[in-house]
């Protein structure tokens, strides 16, 4: 073989060459081009997905905030009775029905599954608004808060069904937990006044009872239950508008 063809056959060697790796330079390009895009369409979804999870959220926190706000109505009520009068000046119905409340529980828990999704497979760090990333990362926090919050109260919350348990009547409980019910659905004031102004027995007078009972029923921070709640529907609330601000287009 003459040194025109060793030429030649080494010009040949490396354009095959060349082709070859140009070929696997624009594979690996199309890959992470289609894998760039699958992870788009992916976040966009998980996305939006998050959006019908916030809409969910902001209706149990309102349900939430509601019933909680009202408990903190009636606790009141019953504290400012007991600071102004004597326990035996009080129409015992008052007593039964307002204290009733100490005992109010109601769960909220985020319907995190998009986000969680997000988190797990590493899509989070797609979202390139770094300032709706940090809302969305707080938001994900303040949930946390208020779950740890409600594991804490449920501690108290117990104890405050047993020393309840020692003061009032369960059957007359029931008989005003009855009308606190019915009132939810369509508000019976004659009925509610009735009972307020009725005379059932108490289990007993005890004033330390009664001083356990209200200590119990402040260390549950009811209001701070609502105040929470409210930053998190306001959170949630801004989430919606930002993320189909960003994605639904």
């Amino acid at each position: 073989m003459n040194a025109k063809s060793k030429r030649k056959g080494f010009t040949t060697y490396l354009l095959e060459g060349l082709m070859i790796f140009i070929a696997v330079v624009l594979g690996f390009i199309s890959e992470n081009v289609r894998q760039d895009i699958t992870a788009k369409k992916m976040t966009k979804e998980f996305a939006l997905s998050m959006v019908e999870d916030l809409k969910s959220d902001t209706t149990n926190l309102k349900d939430y905030i509601a019933y909680f706000s009202l408990a903190g109505k009636n606790i009141d009520s019953i504290n400012r009775l007991l600071l102004a009068k004597e326990l035996k000046d009080i129409p015992t119905g008052k007593l039964y029905f307002y204290g009733l409340w100490g005992g109010a529980d109601r769960s909220y828990v985020s319907n995190d599954a998009s986000f969680q999704q997000m988190k797990n497979s590493g899509l989070l760090q797609n979202i390139t608004n770094k300032s709706l990333l940090k809302k969305i990362l707080n938001y994900n926090r303040l949930n946390q808060e208020l779950l740890s919050e409600a594991q804490r109260d449920k501690l108290i919350y117990v104890e405050v069904r047993k020393v309840r348990g020692q003061i009032f009547n369960y059957k007359y409980n029931m008989v005003a937990n009855t009308i606190v019910q019915a009132n939810r659905i369509k508000l019976n004031k004659q009925k509610t006044d009735v009972f307020l102004e009725s005379e059932p027995p108490l289990l007993t007078y005890d004033p330390i009872l009664f001083n356990q009972y209200m200590e119990l029923v402040r260390s549950r921070n009811i209001k701070n239950k609502v105040n929470e709640a409210k930053v998190l529907l306001h959170e949630a609330s801004m989430l919606i508008k930002e993320l189909k601000n960003q994605y639904e287009k």
